[in-house]
């Protein structure tokens, strides 16, 4: 069953926050748990609130705009990016593909490691220049 809110809460919270407290408003809540407990959530959200500093509202202003920026030339990108790997992979392959279809086992061999380097350079090169 939940307890009943002290009547005295609210006196004993301004009282703590002027920094003015009588004696007995003091005995009151070292004796209340209600008020006990509501001036341990007063002294830790104040505690808190010193600790924060909160950035010029320019700066975040001008970061949510660049992420925004960042994200929305991703999103343009995507599809032509798609279409790069596409296009690299038909190029690649298709050396292997004549030459298999062709009899030269050795030369489609040797196209599929040469397809399978340049693709790892252009990866390499496309994760370092983001």
């Amino acid at each position: 069953m939940m307890e009943e809110p002290c009547p005295r809460e609210n006196a004993v919270l301004r009282a703590f926050q002027s920094g003015d407290v009588p004696a007995e408003l003091a005995k009151h809540a070292s004796d209340c748990r209600w008020c006990a407990a509501s001036l341990l959530l007063a002294r830790t959200l104040i505690a808190d609130e010193a600790e924060v500093t909160v950035p010029p509202r320019g700066l975040v202003y001008w970061k949510a705009k660049l992420r925004e920026r960042r994200e929305q030339r991703e999103r343009a990108l995507r599809p032509a990016r798609r279409m790069e790997v596409w296009a690299a992979g038909v190029v690649l392959l298709t050396p292997v593909v004549v030459a298999a279809s062709a009899g030269m086992v050795l030369a489609a061999l040797a196209a599929g490691g040469l397809a399978v380097t340049v693709a790892a350079t252009i990866f390499v090169l496309r994760l370092r220049m983001g």
